[in-house]
């Protein structure tokens, strides 16, 4: 990949133990030899495109980094600045976004809006760009501040901690327990799910929460989307297709549940079933914000339909 060198191997593992000492060992990892033994795979690109991501990079003005959750999950780094590919990144910059993307990973599903956290969207040290000096507010020096620290112990210390998802851009939130003492605040510039991305913890944790309010609600179509949300990120896409059908034939006017099942048809490669559920999506939410991505997503599917 133009731009790596050996060293920024280095740092992801460096970084790695940083969250290990600044947790006190809560969260820990070993490198293991057969990726299909691990629950996250870090690969390299020299440029991360917005729109080969589809979803998850929305919102970023440019992107280091890129982190899907699911099993296992999956950090993609890139080697060079994301808008001049001839302007390699330094072993600081590698450090610091493997850092932040390792907080995704870990469950840490939402930005800051305080510039001192690691978890904060715009983290990388101001660099110079071809359009001249690009300066970002950042007083993050490569160091996990209070606040990413006590967040990612809320997650891991208490088995009654909420799994909070959806939550809307710009937001004040707290961390409740099932209680409803608060044990930690965040700010979001995006939407959170706070929920483990382990292949046991987060598939544990997620369905054992949505499977138990089910049975308080049976005829609940949002629990069954977040278990069919729950199958779909953890690559169980049949299981997915499942859960969310299910959903739709409670309320056939959930247009969540269409667009989860565009995604999971699609990585079943039923692309037929994929356009048509995205289609769907749409007549129900015309004004929904992810509509010009979910429209390039449709063209992009009936494409490669063609070409098959």
């Amino acid at each position: 990949i133009p731009g790596y060198n050996d060293a920024f191997a280095v740092e992801v593992t460096k970084a790695l133990r940083q969250w290990k000492q600044d947790t006190k060992g809560m969260v820990d990892f070993s490198i293991v030899k057969d990726k299909n033994q691990a629950d996250i795979i870090v690969s390299w690109a020299q440029k991360i495109r917005k729109e080969d991501y589809f979803d998850q990079a929305q919102g970023h003005s440019y992107v280091w980094g890129i982190t899907h959750l699911g099993n296992p999950t999956n950090i993609v780094l890139s080697t060079t600045h994301p808008l001049n590919s001839s302007q390699p990144l330094n072993e600081q910059n590698i450090y610091m976004i493997s850092l932040h993307e390792i907080g995704h990973s870990l469950g840490l599903w939402w930005h800051t809006r305080d510039p001192q956290d690691i978890m904060y969207p715009d983290f990388i040290i101001p660099s110079r760009t071809s359009k001249g000096a690009r300066i970002i507010l950042n007083q993050n020096k490569g160091s996990l501040s209070k606040r990413d620290i006590s967040n990612i112990i809320a997650l891991y210390n208490r088995n009654d901690t909420l799994v909070l998802n959806n939550l809307p851009r710009g937001k004040a939130i707290e961390l409740l327990l099932q209680n409803n003492s608060i044990i930690g605040a965040v700010e979001t510039t995006g939407s959170a799910a706070a929920s483990v991305a382990t292949k046991t913890n987060k598939l544990n944790i997620d369905l054992g929460k949505s499977l138990a309010y089910l049975k308080e609600h049976p005829d609940s179509y949002e629990a069954y989307n977040n278990i069919g949300l729950v199958y779909l990120e953890n690559n169980d896409y049949d299981n997915a297709v499942k859960y969310l059908n299910k959903a739709i034939s409670i309320n056939s006017d959930y247009a969540k549940a269409y667009f989860n099942l565009g995604l999971a048809y699609s990585k079943l490669n039923n692309f037929g079933m994929a356009i048509s559920n995205y289609e769907k999506y749409l007549n129900l939410e015309p004004d929904a914000p992810n509509t010009d991505v979910v429209e390039k997503e449709i063209q992009r599917l009936k494409q490669l339909t063609f070409n098959n």
